[in-house]
């Protein structure tokens, strides 16, 4: 029978308290042979040693370094080379996820700054007044999809294409993203489903993806509340306006809501967009 005494030992429940966790947590730890107590006496009474917070506070950093506890066990019970080698492979797996996890706080903040800066715009103009502005080019990610186009999921499914590509691609320069039509053949009544794009914005243009580019130039440009059911419209709008200018519209043009994100549910009032097309003079 072991001796205990009060002053080297702790119940689970004081170790816990003296970790500064849970009872629970330790006592998931006993069970997968993470932290064994440091005596059990012949009653089945388990007790710590205040020298295993060394013990406890390693697994926690190699839980908090992003390892699952399966990982953690199969490194703390191997052993010589073993151990070694089940560390290392530890450390690039942490090494990935830490570069992944990089790279998405990147493009949130890309994001953000993007949003940011459309939503200072919105202040300075007023919505349903055109505008001009001079903006960079970029490549984006183009998957076609038919507008109103029977079947009910058909659009969703494109859309989710569309997500699972430009993860896969890595190339993904942020979150926003926005719908692409070219007016020539978006407004024809002789297409009862016309073609349109998903655009997602990349960080390079690729040879494996179907990649469009948005030139750089000047854009004609207006802030309005939901207009999917009046693109028509907001898009005559802007090539009066561009008239006026003695300006031409050409190429595509862009509707994204000032979140970066699109929906197809109305909320309100609340939903800002943004249509945009490039211009030129008309004598080029």
């Amino acid at each position: 029978m072991s001796i205990i005494k009060s002053e080297e030992y702790m119940t689970t429940g004081q170790f816990a308290k003296f970790c500064d966790t849970t009872k629970e947590t330790i006592l998931h730890y006993r069970r997968k042979k993470l932290l064994i107590p440091n005596c059990i006496t012949e009653s089945g009474y388990c007790y710590y040693s205040p020298y295993q917070y060394y013990d406890y506070y390693s697994v926690r950093s190699l839980q908090s370094a992003g390892l699952s506890i399966k990982e953690i066990t199969d490194i703390m019970l191997s052993s010589g080379g073993g151990y070694v080698d089940r560390l290392q492979e530890s450390r690039e797996k942490i090494c990935k996820r830490i570069e992944e996890e990089i790279r998405l706080l990147q493009q949130a903040q890309k994001t953000i700054s993007h949003e940011a800066a459309q939503l200072d715009s919105v202040r300075i103009h007023n919505l349903g007044e055109p505008f001009l502005e001079n903006t960079e080019g970029f490549s984006f990610l183009a998957t076609s999809a038919n507008w109103g186009e029977k079947g009910g999921t058909s659009e969703i499914i494109r859309f989710k294409k569309h997500v699972e590509t430009l993860t896969e691609s890595n190339l993904q320069y942020d979150m926003s993203m926005m719908f692409a039509f070219d007016p020539d053949t978006f407004f024809d009544k002789k297409h009862p489903y016309p073609e349109y794009y998903i655009c997602s914005r990349l960080t390079e243009s690729s040879d494996k993806l179907h990649c469009l580019i948005r030139p750089e130039g000047t854009y004609a440009t207006f802030y309005c509340r939901w207009p999917w059911d009046d693109l028509d419209e907001h898009f005559d709008a802007l090539r009066c306006f561009a008239d006026s200018m003695e300006l031409k519209t050409i190429g595509l043009f862009y509707v994204s809501e000032t979140t970066g994100q699109i929906s197809m549910m109305p909320h309100d009032n609340n939903n800002l967009i943004r249509i945009t097309v490039k211009v030129e003079n008309k004598d080029i």
